[in-house]
């Protein structure tokens, strides 16, 4: 990609966080309607709220079923990332309480863990499961925003650029 592409799809960031921001909050039932006036490509960043507070900013070529998946009885730990993601801190924060000196600090536990811990230890397993479910019950309930970015490029830059802007608790950037 040369340079000035790039710089293109920077300059793009501003506008992009504004018509997301300019986005009615919605509704999981009407995502379908939301998605079809606003994406007419269905291709984008969604962003889920709950009390007006941004949480979680995702992207998809897919936006209807992305966003539904995410709050389905149904998904598995890799379909609805943001409820994995929720649970997750709420079992390692009971752990962590639980276990003093075992884990220092928030983004030391997964290297402390490894999430390996949580296959060994069923009774570990099952709080996360517990939780996993409430975690999907809770994201069904929450509104979201969306905004068309057709590219996958723009969307991969647009999505850290909105979790950094919104401050969004509950994305991680990290490997895996």
């Amino acid at each position: 990609m040369p340079n000035w592409q790039f710089e293109e799809i920077i300059e793009n960031m501003p506008k992009y966080l504004k018509n997301l921001k300019a986005c009615e909050l919605t509704k999981r039932s009407k995502v379908r309607k939301l998605c079809e006036e606003k994406c007419s490509s269905n291709k984008g960043i969604y962003v889920f709220y709950e009390n007006d507070c941004p949480l979680y900013v995702g992207r998809s070529d897919d936006l209807i079923n992305r966003i539904q998946i995410h709050g389905r009885d149904s998904s598995l730990k890799s379909q609805a990332a943001f409820a994995s993601n929720i649970a997750k801190g709420k079992v390692m924060a009971d752990y962590k309480r639980n276990s003093p000196g075992l884990c220092k600090s928030k983004r030391q536990w997964r290297h402390d863990l490894d999430w390996e811990l949580a296959k060994e230890n069923s009774e570990f397993r099952e709080k996360f499961m517990a939780e996993f479910k409430k975690a999907k019950k809770r994201v069904h309930k929450m509104q979201f925003r969306v905004v068309e970015v057709k590219d996958s490029v723009s969307q991969a830059i647009f999505e850290i650029y909105a979790h950094m802007a919104l401050e969004t608790p509950y994305n991680n950037f990290d490997n895996h």
